[in-house]
């Protein structure tokens, strides 16, 4: 007996895979999600490499515990996420090749790269706060320090939100839905990133003191937080926007997979970066402080000896504001040393308005601070 008129038979599998890639641009979804893989292994390898080369540096040496342990939970959360985005690429496009209604569906590993280590999360959260920690020592000021504290943790507290609501969704498109919390969250880190960078350019210009050494440490700082900064600034602008204007697409995804290399970079960046800024093109004594005439070895009027007991006489053009101002980026600061000749001439030169000023004096030790933290 045949069939009745009118009834519907049973979609095959392969009329299901061709009805959902008949709607599913896969160039601004999986496409995109794609790309950002290798672009985030290379990152990746940056990162190793800056990792690498900070442990065989004299710096790490002489920094603190903490600071050595940091760098390492940065590389091992940096190492997981790498794992987490290429598995889910492997589960979407290698697993289940030719399956389209895996597609569909949300893996785990995408909502746990968000609460674990993607932007925002743990690894911008440390970055940010090392940052603000940095803005505080700059300027001492605990209301713009404080403010871009409440940005900084307000960041990390609505991505907590966004990552946990992502996990209670089966489906892909259930995180569309959260979009906005998901606009917020990147709002918020847009401004604490910006606040960031903008104090630190600010306290930065603040200390010029129009001594060419001192003010050429000055501009490479204020580059490398203009080329640090501005990068994952941009990038995060960028996340921001791709989430509110093209919710159904993965662009937002892909700029996730590449944010936290950003900021693990900037951070190490920041700590190698140390010895080279205060190097540059001077030459350096044994110490790494800049060669200059020692403090020590001067009399005010000409008449002190140096080695053999010869005078020591500065050259055409070089007053003791100079050699103070050079000497103050030795590797812990020579003006601090109380009681000995180095304090006495310091204090000397703070005190003559023309030659020198005490704020001067403060803000070169503020620039110090930057360097060889």
């Amino acid at each position: 007996m045949s069939s009745p008129a009118g009834t519907c038979t049973q979609p095959t599998a392969a009329d299901i895979n061709q009805l959902i890639l008949s709607q599913l641009d896969l160039g601004s979804t999986f496409g995109v999600a794609y790309l950002a893989v290798p672009i985030s292994a290379i990152l990746y390898g940056v990162t190793v490499t800056q990792t690498f080369y900070y442990y065989r540096s004299s710096k790490a040496s002489s920094d603190p515990w903490y600071m050595k342990l940091l760098v390492a939970i940065l590389l091992v959360l940096d190492s997981g996420h790498q794992a987490l985005i290429i598995y889910s690429l492997y589960y979407y496009l290698i697993a289940h090749y030719a399956y389209a209604p895996a597609l569909l569906y949300n893996v785990r590993t995408l909502s746990a790269e968000v609460l674990l280590t993607a932007s925002p999360g743990p690894i911008t959260f440390i970055v940010e706060s090392f940052l603000t920690v940095r803005v505080w020592r700059l300027g001492r000021n605990i209301y713009l320090s404080g403010t871009i504290g409440v940005f900084v943790v307000a960041h990390l507290i609505l991505n907590l939100i966004f990552a946990a609501k992502a996990f209670e969704f089966t489906e892909l498109t259930g995180i569309f839905k959260l979009e906005a919390i998901g606009a917020a969250c990147l709002a918020v880190a847009t401004v604490a990133d910006i606040g960031i960078a903008g104090s630190v350019l600010w306290y930065l210009g603040k200390s010029r003191t129009g001594f060419r050494r001192s003010d050429d440490i000055i501009t490479r700082l204020m580059l490398l937080t203009i080329s640090t900064g501005a990068l994952t600034t941009i990038f995060v602008l960028a996340d921001l926007v791709a989430f509110v204007a093209a919710p159904k697409t993965l662009w937002s995804i892909a700029f996730n997979f590449l944010l936290p290399k950003l900021y693990i970079n900037t951070f190490l960046t920041t700590l190698n970066i140390r010895g080279t800024l205060r190097q540059g093109n001077v030459p350096t004594s044994s110490t790494g402080a800049f060669n200059s005439v020692p403090l020590r070895a001067l009399e005010r009027h000409g008449g002190g000896t140096h080695g053999g007991g010869h005078p020591i006489e500065l050259p055409r053009g070089v007053d003791m504001a100079r050699s103070v101002q050079v000497e103050v980026f030795s590797d812990k600061g020579l003006l601090m040393n109380t009681g000995s000749s180095d304090s006495k001439y310091s204090q000397e030169a703070s005190q003559d308005k023309g030659m020198y000023g005490k704020r001067a004096l403060g803000q070169l030790r503020t620039t110090d601070t930057v360097v060889d933290d």
